[in-house]
């Protein structure tokens, strides 16, 4: 197994990018909403999201760095997998997911991922499960259950709740492969040929030609999907998980869901509940409080194997 030797300076690192990764991919869903006002279709805002992340990866790399382009059949592999069974696979799952069961009911089942990952994390790479992670990922998922809390009171879909679990657990099983994918690997490189791959998986389902046909307005939000929710915020996540590994980065990125209801409320004029403030404040005292010893101590905090 991949051993992460986590650090009071790795720890620090992996949050940053882990949130920095949270707040761009926050807007993925704000831009879905605009560009379903648009008259833009599921599968061609998923197309146009790997498409156009690839091609702005791909002129900065190629400006940067074009060296880095030629990798080795492993690498292409990896990438593959991580784009077309993971990143293809868990769309197609969360879109079948919404077809039969409410939006907020299909996020708060797939908002239980830190909970397995943590889980996997703690059998297969040996993290530290200290009281303060079990308190905080206990925190997260009830603190996701509150901003959620519709979901509560909606009718439920047997078929769309099995669709809701396997997005879930195709993105957790994406987190703990990622880490063991990019050991030896950079970054940027992965998160290009992923897109690409991811793009080429969606090309199946909605013609790519489509997007000689967009308009304005629906191209500036094509090229946003491209560079904020995808080449920018994986870049980062890819970061967050070779400094602290998986565990870690399923935790902090819960922050996402914090940033995806205050840009709702900003952008789309969406509501704001007291019980959904509530819940955001414990999803943050969860994050905090799996993080609260790197301001205690210092040195090794622990590895992943």
């Amino acid at each position: 197994m991949t051993r992460v030797e986590v650090t009071r300076e790795k720890l620090i690192k992996g949050m940053v990018f882990s949130l920095i990764a949270a707040i761009s991919i926050s807007l993925l869903p704000i831009l879905y909403k605009l560009g379903y006002r648009s008259g833009m279709n599921e599968m061609g805002l998923l197309q146009n999201r790997w498409f156009f992340g690839a091609v702005m990866l791909f002129a900065y790399i190629l400006a940067t760095d074009r060296h880095s382009l030629k990798v080795n059949g492993a690498t292409l592999i990896k990438t593959a997998i991580l784009g077309v069974f993971f990143h293809g696979v868990s769309g197609i799952f969360y879109l079948r997911a919404l077809r039969y069961i409410p939006a907020s009911t299909t996020s708060l089942i797939i908002y239980f991922y830190p909970v397995v990952v943590t889980i996997y994390a703690n059998l297969y790479f040996h993290m530290q499960m200290s009281r303060a992670v079990i308190v905080s990922v206990g925190l997260i998922v009830f603190g996701c259950s509150l901003v959620f809390c519709d979901a509560f009171i909606q009718k439920l879909n047997g078929i769309g709740i099995l669709y809701a679990a396997a997005a879930m657990i195709t993105y957790s099983g994406y987190l703990i492969v990622a880490q063991l994918f990019l050991r030896g690997e950079k970054p940027l490189i992965m998160t290009f040929y992923m897109a690409l791959f991811t793009g080429v998986t969606f090309s199946f389902f909605h013609n790519p030609l489509k997007i000689l046909e967009l308009q304005l307005n629906q191209l500036l939000i094509g090229l946003f999907l491209g560079l904020i929710p995808t080449a920018f915020a994986y870049a980062f996540n890819f970061r967050a998980i070779r400094e602290v590994g998986s565990g870690y980065v399923s935790i902090f990125s819960t922050f996402e869901l914090v940033m995806v209801v205050c840009l709702s409320f900003l952008v789309l004029g969406e509501p704001i509940f007291i019980i959904q403030i509530v819940g955001m404040v414990l999803i943050i005292s969860g994050i905090v409080l799996a993080n609260a010893k790197i301001f205690r101590t210092s040195g090794t905090m622990g590895s992943w194997r």
